[in-house]
């Protein structure tokens, strides 16, 4: 599965990139697991002359949202975002939610749907 995503910057700064991900993986057929989860840029990178962009990802939570006999993996992907110039530093965060039995949400900003 892939999520299609922009982020932007004014004029300056612009990136399109995917949110990947397996779910439904299981172990002797029991469960609902995440495999293969990434962030990868697009290829649809801009950035004006002297600014710069840093892009980083990271698992804030894996949880058990099922039980021991069905457990279904969950996830929060952090996507951090910074553009740069030499006088300032203008910092973007987005959140999602993933879950094993296919699930995304876009937790960013409080949006829950």
């Amino acid at each position: 599965m892939a999520r299609a995503f922009k982020y932007s910057f004014g004029g300056a700064v612009a990136c399109r990139f995917l949110v990947v991900y397996n779910y439904g993986e299981n172990v002797q057929g029991k469960g609902k697991y995440l495999s293969e989860v990434a962030i990868i840029p697009t290829g649809d990178v801009h950035v004006a002359f002297g600014y710069t962009l840093d892009m980083q990802a990271r698992v804030r939570s894996v949880v058990n949202e099922g039980s021991d006999k069905a457990p279904v993996a969950a996830m929060q992907l952090a996507v951090s975002f910074s553009s740069s110039t030499s006088f300032a530093n203008f910092p973007h965060h987005r959140l999602y939610y993933i879950n094993g039995a296919g699930e995304f949400q876009d937790l960013t900003n409080g949006n829950l749907n």
